[in-house]
């Protein structure tokens, strides 16, 4: 974020910031708050530490300052309305992605490979609800690692999908996704897969494998920018710390600026993360009234030509 300021300030941002270590500790947020280095701030940042969330959302909030968060997903229970996460919601993933597969699946059948993360498991859970609510059958529900990846083509040959179900896959084991390649080659799967993972930014990647499969992928986590504006921010990146940004950064780059272009467009007092708003690097945030998480869920096809945006 700081780096990015920087860039934003050669464009006149106007952007302040006051940096604080908390050290992951409640104590240290209220000597901050007691010290008064809190006042006149128009915006928080953090924390890191989901268990610190309820301490820094109530000082925010009795100061009347929102909160954006970069890395929950999951719904945080008690926060106030100024409370954001800049992290599309689990349960916005889960609905947006099954309306999607509906229009490509229209059979009853729906089959669930989870990986072994936390968030993993409760999207997973949150899809097979969502299923079960639109009455669809779970003919395949299973946690996948890599020590169990190997037996993928026999689960999901087990399962009996065929060309009118669809699988869901939450899952960011690489070996599940050499696997699962593999694994549709044998059985001649003809079913769509839709994938909520960061696949498409896998290092070892190869993005032709996945042209011509209908293969479908839900990130948004995905930096989606013009080729040399991409360029231009991943070179200042790596010239201060010898490596190139990872999603997080991307997040933060992102944030700098969109309150540039918000502060830029109208008075601080005036603007508030409600409806759409500009995301230089992954296309769109989406805030819905007493929706705290971000609703903006594309998802993604590789083609011959490349990565498309195929919704929204």
């Amino acid at each position: 974020m700081v780096l990015a300021n920087e860039m934003c300030t050669a464009l006149d941002s106007g952007i302040e910031f006051h940096v604080f270590d908390h050290r992951n500790a409640a104590a240290e947020f209220l000597r901050i708050s007691r010290e008064g280095c809190l006042d006149g701030l128009d915006l928080m940042v953090g924390p890191m530490r989901q268990s610190l969330i309820p301490v820094m959302d109530s000082l925010a909030n009795q100061k009347k300052i929102p909160v954006m968060n970069v890395l929950t997903q999951g719904y945080v229970k008690g926060t106030s309305d100024r409370f954001f996460s800049q992290q599309a919601g689990l349960e916005a993933i889960a609905q947006n992605g099954f309306a999607f597969m509906r229009e490509k699946a229209a059979g009853n059948r729906a089959g669930i490979i989870y990986g072994t993360e936390r968030t993993d498991s409760i999207l997973a859970e949150t899809y097979r609800r969502i299923c079960l609510e639109n009455g669809k059958e779970v003919v395949l529900f299973r946690k996948v690692g890599k020590n169990s990846a190997a037996n993928l083509s026999r689960y999901i040959a087990e399962s009996g999908l065929d060309s009118v179900s669809h699988l869901f896959v939450p899952n960011n084991e690489n070996m599940v996704r050499l696997q699962l390649l593999s694994a549709y080659g044998v059985i001649q799967g003809k079913f769509p897969v839709l994938i909520s993972g960061k696949w498409l930014e896998a290092s070892n990647a190869e993005l032709d494998e996945y042209a011509g499969l209908p293969f479908y992928f839900i990130n948004p986590d995905l930096p989606w920018q013009e080729g040399e504006v991409r360029k231009s921010r991943e070179s200042n990146f790596i010239a201060r710390w010898g490596n190139p940004p990872g999603w997080p950064a991307w997040k933060g780059f992102d944030l700098v600026m969109m309150l540039s272009r918000l502060w830029y467009s109208h008075s601080k007092e005036q603007f508030s993360f409600e409806g759409d708003l500009p995301s230089p690097v992954f296309g769109k945030y989406r805030y819905e009234k007493g929706i705290p998480e971000n609703q903006f869920t594309p998802v993604y096809k590789v083609e011959q030509s490349g990565i498309e945006r195929l919704s929204p």
